[in-house]
């Protein structure tokens, strides 16, 4: 048997071998594009703007709080688990360090323990040691500075937002040179106005420009900003528990503000992944 396969060989000569290396070579080809071999490149391409983990900071609407599982219903949960799960299910991790009643002040500087911020730069440290990732954060701040606000005179105001704004780039400076080390994505929330209201109404007016500050520092930093005030305004009633007093999202509320944040973060539908 094999000295008739090196007979035939020899007759097809030179011209003859080649062609036939060039036909197996074809054939290999169209194995290795098979359609589940595409579906696993493109899926892997697609994910890989996703990275390790994601993190949440900021105050109780970070934390959850109005959801019945904070921490799973919350908007970085519903996030993490309807959208970065179903892009990359096996690697990314979710990891949520928001504190209810945060401020921004109280965001970077605590007395006694470990404030937000410091806890993020060493996550940042301690992952990339580690030779993972933090790929996204996402940050809500400021609700708990604009309610203490609320009831003061417009002059008040005026000294909490210039006093806010003036934190808010402390922050960010501090962020920014680790977050480019790490090439880690930042997306910043927009607050939204739980008291309902017509635009140019006290509460949206004071609302509205902290939000320009938000969007105006994030824009200069080269930070995404996830709008939350839009999805929410008109829908306080159905999206918030602010008919009883309480301003936190509800779980509507919650899954409302994780699409947002999804809308913000440019990667490709989970849909168009599976």
């Amino acid at each position: 048997m094999a000295r008739g396969w090196l007979g035939i060989l020899a007759g097809l000569g030179l011209a003859g071998l080649l062609f036939l290396i060039f036909l197996l070579s074809g054939f290999n080809k169209a194995k290795d594009n098979s359609p589940g071999q595409a579906g696993a490149v493109a899926t892997t391409t697609a994910s890989s703007q996703v990275g390790d983990e994601y993190l949440a900071l900021g105050d109780s609407v970070a934390f959850g709080v109005g959801a019945s599982s904070p921490e799973q219903l919350g908007y970085p949960g519903v996030f993490y688990d309807q959208y970065l799960k179903k892009v990359r299910p096996e690697i990314v991790t979710y990891k949520n360090f928001a504190l209810p009643g945060e401020t921004i002040a109280s965001f970077s500087n605590r007395s006694k323990s470990q404030s937000q911020l410091d806890r993020t730069l060493e996550e940042l440290k301690t992952t990339r040691k580690a030779g993972h990732k933090v790929s996204l954060i996402s940050l809500t701040i400021g609700g708990n500075d604009l309610l203490a606000a609320r009831p003061k005179s417009q002059i008040e105001k005026t000294a909490v937002l210039e006093q806010l704004d003036n934190n808010f780039q402390a922050i960010l400076a501090q962020l920014g040179p680790r977050l480019a080390e790490s090439k880690t994505e930042l997306i910043v929330t927009t607050y939204y106005n739980p008291y309902g209201g017509l635009v140019g109404s006290d509460d949206v007016t004071w609302i509205k420009r902290f939000n320009e500050i938000i969007q105006k520092r994030a824009t200069e930093y080269n930070f995404k900003v996830a709008d939350f005030f839009e999805p929410v305004l008109g829908h306080e009633k159905n999206l918030t528990w602010i008919e009883r007093g309480d301003i936190h999202p509800n779980v509507a509320g919650h899954a409302a503000l994780a699409n947002a944040l999804w809308q913000a973060t440019g990667y490709p539908s989970p849909a168009t992944t599976s």
